[in-house]
């Protein structure tokens, strides 16, 4: 069975169905001497920790759905300037080895499409813990890791955000750093949480939550969203996933209003029987640079379990997908090489 996907067989075909779209950076829309458009201007840095919520209350298919999202905000990153950290987190409930918060990706710069790759990659380490493990959910520890992450050689001038993965709801009660008494010791990370949170708003660190999970708290999502910084193009909001087809449109969508970018209508079609599909996608004037994702599913394979073959990216596409995984491929190319749709 697929990660991520559904199992379908069907006689010595495959149908699969794709969709794709653009995120794009935007200069001004006058012209430039040579008449085109205006020049100069290049896409906004960011510097973002994605915290993924690891603890019992998700099931081992909304992780996987965390680690896709995760993978999706570093293609999303226009500026190579731009860095990326992944942390996974849970409980450290006074257990050997335990870590409330642990560094799944370290933080990259998304200079060449090696860095890409590698988050596409290291994101695979993401796993619904065990209660051995510290399976409750410390907001606190992990929000203490991302700004300590976040101030630490940022990028110059970049924007700084949090992307929270998770279901919103905060558990310590087995946490002997929050005091001996177990009934007081959610109170007692809360006020540790609130001083992370009027951290995050000095700092001017925005915090944007993706609900994922069985049982989410769309109240305490939006808690957070309003705790970190206000600033920006748009003020942070939380989006609630309700199925696997929401994962990567949602977060395309929340992530350019985070970083003052543009996304374009998404495009859909459908394979079978071994063919192929174009899917076009507009690109507006303005654009500068721009990401193209492009997302496969159902996983479908043929008889003998062997992948359908992604070729969603042509040789020669001098923006060849900078990383691949569980049916999300990704490209990235300069405005000058974008073809758009007539």
């Amino acid at each position: 069975m697929a990660r991520g996907g559904r199992f379908s067989l069907l006689s010595f075909f495959c149908l699969a169905v794709l969709s794709s779209a653009i995120i794009f950076a935007a200069s001004s829309p006058a012209l430039s001497a040579s008449g085109g458009p205006g020049q100069g201007a290049e896409p906004i840095t960011t510097d973002i920790v994605v915290l993924a919520d690891e603890s019992g209350s998700q099931t081992a298919y909304s992780v996987r759905q965390e680690a896709e999202a995760a993978q999706t905000i570093a293609e999303d990153a226009l500026n190579s300037r731009s860095m990326v950290a992944v942390v996974g987190f849970g409980s450290n409930n006074g257990q050997p080895g335990q870590q409330a918060a642990r560094q799944v990706c370290r933080p990259t710069v998304i200079d060449s499409p090696p860095s890409r790759q590698y988050l596409a990659d290291c994101v695979g380490g993401l796993h619904r813990r065990t209660q051995a493990e510290g399976w409750d959910t410390d907001f606190a520890a992990a929000a203490g890791q991302a700004l300590s992450y976040l101030s630490q050689n940022a990028p110059a001038n970049a924007v700084k955000a949090i992307f929270l993965e998770t279901d919103g709801v905060l558990d310590v009660h087995d946490s002997p750093q929050y005091g001996p008494v177990s009934a007081n010791r959610n109170a007692a990370a809360r006020q540790v949480l609130d001083q992370e949170l009027a951290q995050a708003r000095t700092a001017g660190v925005g915090i944007w939550p993706l609900g994922f999970g069985p049982e989410v708290s769309p109240s305490s999502l939006a808690a957070f969203a309003a705790g970190g910084s206000q600033k920006g193009c748009v003020k942070p909001y939380a989006q609630v996933i309700n199925s696997a087809s929401d994962v990567v449109r949602s977060l395309d969508a929340l992530f350019a209003s985070a970083t003052c970018q543009g996304i374009s209508p998404w495009s859909t079609g459908t394979v079978t029987g071994g063919g192929n599909t174009v899917l076009n996608v507009g690109i507006p004037v303005i654009a500068t640079d721009g990401t193209i994702t492009v997302v496969k599913g159902p996983a479908h394979h043929r008889p003998g379990n062997r992948n359908v073959e992604n070729q969603a990216f042509r040789p020669g596409w001098a923006g060849a997908a900078t990383g691949q995984r569980d049916g999300v491929v990704a490209g990235r190319r300069a405005r000058r090489g974008l073809r758009r749709a007539t």
